[in-house]
């Protein structure tokens, strides 16, 4: 029996990945995100060299020595001409914006983004404090502007075919169940089963790539959760209240509450944080856990952002006083839920077109001029065989 593919219709071979859409939407939600970012930095009592100069000094009283020597040489430059600065500052963020509501700018807005948001997480955020001592995610570690640096990568837009969507959008390695990146199987068996026989495991290293990413944010806030500090008594929930000073009644009433539950229980807080965080990183690896891992992942990282950070202190004024809060961003709860939506297995792909039968007969009729020339000359006997074959499947 012959077989041949179904030919596809023109609209299907041309429709978007499966996963452009979704791409498209978490694309369009950090733009929302920068578009934000670009409001609060033209907040008037940013245009001064006092705010640029209490940063960049604050930042530099953390270790290590190369973050001093930066903050050096950035601080008199910046705050010599604070309003073009902070002038600058907005323009980038509104320029990557708007760049992200295009797909034709997309590309270029997430590689701009790249290099401004480590700028921002070096100077801006003290290197999300990484380096001082207390830092944890409920109180922004690793920084926002590397969540965000992060996330420009995995919303990479894709070449060929699959216009539209991401690296880490599009159904998945094989476009399974598993869905996401690498559909939950382990990033390095994944790499070596496919890399001989798939032509695209560049693409594979690079979504097993996200995956680890995602492993490392979590796992790497969970080790900071033995920091010395992060394990006294009051630690955490002192910060925790003190987040609230200042907040709407909702926000510091929740703020006043939670601080005084976990009260004296910081050890307990650490402990319970950090095994949570590595449980949330390491989860995605396994399929069966993964959807879970990733909603763990945006409970726990929106509850850090509204506890820990009070959505970065844009309400601190009140609810109508985001323009004289002194904030920059909303803290790292929005972001990292991008990042995880980013990373949500994806449903089941149609299966493609199934092979139809042909005819046997008139496959070997199309194939009876080979046959023809198979069977070595025009004589009789090469005719007859021909005839006989078609004959016997008739």
């Amino acid at each position: 029996m012959s077989v041949r593919p179904a030919p596809s219709p023109p609209a299907a071979r041309n429709a978007g990945a499966p996963g452009a859409g979704r791409a498209t939407r978490l694309r369009l939600a950090l733009a929302a995100l920068w578009l934000l970012d670009a409001v609060l930095q033209l907040e008037p009592s940013h245009f001064s060299a006092d705010f640029f100069g209490s940063m960049l000094r604050s930042n530099m009283s953390e270790p290590p020595g190369w973050l001093w020597d930066l903050g050096s040489v950035v601080e008199p430059v910046v705050t010599a001409h604070a309003v073009l600065a902070d002038a600058l500052c907005a323009a980038l963020q509104l320029g990557i914006a708007l760049g992200l509501l295009f797909r034709r700018t997309a590309r270029l807005a997430l590689a701009v983004s790249v290099p401004w948001s480590i700028c921002v997480w070096l100077f801006g955020e003290a290197a999300g404090g990484l380096f001082g001592p207390g830092a944890s995610a409920l109180t922004g570690a690793p920084g926002a502007a590397l969540i965000y640096c992060v996330v420009a990568l995995v919303l990479w837009p894709k070449r060929g075919p699959s216009v539209g969507a991401s690296i880490a959008v599009g159904g998945g390695v094989g476009g399974g169940a598993g869905g996401g990146v690498g559909g939950g199987v382990l990033p390095a068996q994944l790499c070596r089963r496919r890399a001989h026989q798939n032509p695209g495991a560049a693409a594979e290293w690079r979504r097993a790539l996200v995956d680890l990413a995602w492993v490392a944010l979590w796992v790497g806030t969970a080790a900071l959760e033995s920091d010395a500090l992060n394990r006294l008594p009051m630690t955490a929930g002192s910060a925790i209240t003190a987040a609230g000073i200042g907040e709407p009644a909702p926000l510091a009433g929740l703020n006043t509450a939670v601080g005084g539950l976990v009260g004296q229980h910081g050890v307990e807080l650490a402990l319970v944080a950090g095994l949570v965080q590595a449980a949330i990183g390491l989860g995605i690896l396994l399929p069966r856990t993964r959807r879970l891992a990733l909603a763990a992942g945006i409970a726990v990282g929106l509850l850090y952002g509204v506890v820990g950070q009070d959505l970065g202190g844009i309400f601190s004024n009140g609810l109508l006083g985001v323009l004289t809060s002194g904030s920059t961003d909303p803290g790292t709860g929005p972001i990292i839920t991008i990042f995880a939506l980013a990373l949500w297995p994806g449903p089941r792909a149609e299966p493609g077109p199934q092979p139809v039968a042909e005819p046997v007969a008139a496959g070997l009729a199309r194939q009876a001029p080979r046959l023809r020339l198979a069977g070595a000359d025009d004589s009789g006997r090469g005719r007859r065989r021909v005839a006989t074959e078609l004959e016997h499947v008739r």
